[in-house]
């Protein structure tokens, strides 16, 4: 017995909330209840006017007076974060660079193919051409360590006959989410 009463409480919110938000547009646009005919032809003679009867307005002159300072402040806050972002990218394209050529279960062909697919995906067809730096190379050898240990965890956990199956997919897991924390230090 109170699911009924639950139920027509919420539809009588509902219903109230929607005559309330929609209020506004019901009394402008002066719709008789009636035939749908009736609601399109009054519809159609509501638009007519408005569009005879539209006023231009202007803006004050204190208005147009504070316009270039806000255009140039949303400016330069644009130029601002469009900067920001295409550091953020060169960043992640850098570390996914050096990621492809610290992989040492890649030939130079390999490595070259995907970091030009990298290339097409964040640059397009204006290719850049980022340098290797100190600090890529630095990077590529702490990558390089991190997956040769990687590689010999999962191998050693792999041939342990002492573990189960779930102790060794538990140890693999485990290894994996060190494995890109070490990775995104």
């Amino acid at each position: 017995m109170i699911k009924p009463s639950l139920y027509a409480s919420v539809i009588a919110g509902l219903i109230i909330a929607v005559t309330l938000f929609n209020r506004g547009s019901f009394e402008d646009a002066n719709i008789e209840t009636g035939t749908l005919t009736e609601r399109n032809n009054a519809s159609i003679k509501k638009i007519a006017t408005n569009n005879n009867s539209a006023k231009k307005s202007s803006p004050s002159s204190k208005q147009v007076d504070t316009l270039p300072a806000v255009i140039a402040t949303l400016s330069a806050d644009d130029v601002l974060r469009k900067a920001q972002v295409t550091k953020e990218a060169i960043k992640k394209y850098k570390k996914a660079r050096n990621l492809y050529l610290a992989d040492p279960t890649m030939d130079a062909a390999e490595q070259q193919q995907l970091i030009a697919q990298l290339d097409k995906v964040v640059f397009g067809d204006t290719a850049q051409d980022y340098e290797l730096s100190d600090e890529d190379l630095d990077d590529q050898a702490r990558y390089r360590e991190i997956i040769v240990d990687f590689q010999h965890d999962t191998q050693s956990i792999k041939t342990n006959t002492t573990l189960s199956r779930q102790q060794k997919e538990a140890e693999i897991r485990q290894l994996l989410s060190e494995f890109i924390a070490d990775i995104d230090s």
